[in-house]
């Protein structure tokens, strides 16, 4: 939402540490990342991401291969 209200339109990075509100940012990016085709690296805190369904679905969606790294997951595009 944020990047979409300040017009974001690139970034190739993104490090999520919102102490347990990891999925709803990942959920927020669905439509900046529809809008600008872009398919950053992803890093959140698996630990904290308790759908994993909707991760699955994104992860197949966007092409994502997640690569686990500690208590975090990193999304790579493919």
């Amino acid at each position: 939402e944020w990047a979409n209200k300040n017009n974001l339109d690139r970034a190739h990075f993104f490090k999520i540490d919102v102490e347990g509100h990891d999925l709803e940012v990942i959920k927020g990016m669905v439509e900046w990342m529809e809008r600008t085709r872009m398919r950053p690296f992803i890093q959140y805190e698996v630990w904290h991401s308790s759908d994993n369904e909707f991760i699955a679905k994104f992860i197949a969606k966007f092409k994502y291969a997640s690569v686990p790294l500690g208590a975090d997951a990193v999304l790579i595009p493919q």
